[in-house]
């Protein structure tokens, strides 16, 4: 005996793709609980800005280098 048509279409169009987007939303939060435990726990993922040390950047004068503005 077959089910009948629109329960078919039922399972085809709604309950499959259901199916498909939650089992890859629980894929992907799966491993990333699983990295965040093991690998982004221990990184650093912002600084405070009184910690942070200031690169000081110094124009070299060196006649030697050449520079497009001299062009």
């Amino acid at each position: 005996m077959e089910s009948p048509p629109f329960l078919n279409c039922l399972l085809f169009f709604i309950v499959r793709p259901l199916l498909a987007i939650s089992f890859v939303v629980s894929f992907v939060a799966l491993w990333w609980v699983l990295a965040w435990k093991l690998v982004l726990s221990h990184v650093p993922l912002y600084y405070f800005p009184e910690s942070m040390k200031l690169l000081i950047v110094q124009d070299c004068d060196d006649p030697r280098r050449f520079r497009l503005k001299d062009f």
